[in-house]
């Protein structure tokens, strides 16, 4: 363990990836552990892409729910979020704005997000899958994220959500593009997607042995890691003249 930690220490020093705060973002552990709310839970992937989304999906079931969950943080930081979504057509309306407060309990304030509003507008379209993303600089030590609907709303799935410190961020080159990789963990492929060309990527293992590359050339592409052994992994991509590293777990 204590030689493990070292070398993710080492490695962030090197790459520059940093952790996601959210605790089981991609909802794989098959239920909603780390999540608190109501009437929310998971529900198996048997209709969508499961290099994007996985085998399991966060869900807010018909009608009101909530999902949400809280971080530590550190006042003064700014903090990227991202998440994608799906409402499920039931005769209902699709109304969501996603907060995040300064507590972890339902008490406090809501931050100012960096669309300068106190919450985030979710696209009402239903069964159509959208990518959302903005920033909060945190106030104090905690922030909550929250995805709540009242009555009569259709049901809604969410998934690979993050919260990453953007101070500590290599990614941030690459947000001008939308840059995004997906799933993690992921067992065969990670599925990325940019506004502009990819250039390459690159994939190195814990000792910072160059383990994958790939010249791309193309705004969307699979990248088979089937064959590499289950571990901890960097993931080094190239847009331009930016580029940004992240870290995943192969299965």
């Amino acid at each position: 363990m204590k030689k493990i930690t070292f070398l993710l220490i080492l490695l962030t020093a090197v790459f520059g990836f940093s952790q996601n705060l959210i605790s089981n973002g991609d909802f794989e552990t098959g239920d909603a552990t780390g999540w608190s709310g109501y009437k929310n839970g998971t529900v198996s992937n048997t209709s969508y892409d499961v290099n994007i989304y996985g085998q399991w999906l966060g869900k807010i079931e018909n009608s009101d729910g909530s999902l949400f969950q809280a971080v530590t943080v550190v006042p003064g930081e700014t903090y990227n979020v991202s998440f994608d979504y799906l409402w499920v057509s039931n005769g209902n309306t699709s109304n969501m704005n996603v907060t995040v407060k300064d507590t972890p309990s339902g008490s406090g304030n809501n931050l100012t997000l960096s669309n300068s509003d106190t919450k985030y507008t979710l696209n009402s379209t239903n069964d159509t899958w959208f990518s959302g993303s903005f920033s909060f600089v945190a106030t104090t030590s905690d922030a909550r994220i929250v995805f709540f609907k009242g009555t009569n709303n259709n049901p809604f799935r969410l998934d690979n959500v993050v919260i990453e410190n953007a101070s500590s961020l290599s990614i941030t080159d690459l947000e001008k593009f939308n840059f995004k990789s997906y799933p993690n963990p992921t067992t065969n492929y990670i599925s990325l997607s940019a506004a502009k060309n990819i250039d390459k990527i690159e994939v190195y293992d814990l000792l910072g042995k160059q383990v994958l590359t790939k010249t791309i050339a193309d705004t969307r592409d699979n990248v088979n890691v089937s064959n590499l052994a289950a571990g901890l992994y960097i993931l080094k991509a190239y847009i331009e003249e930016a580029e940004g590293t992240f870290k995943f777990v192969k299965k």
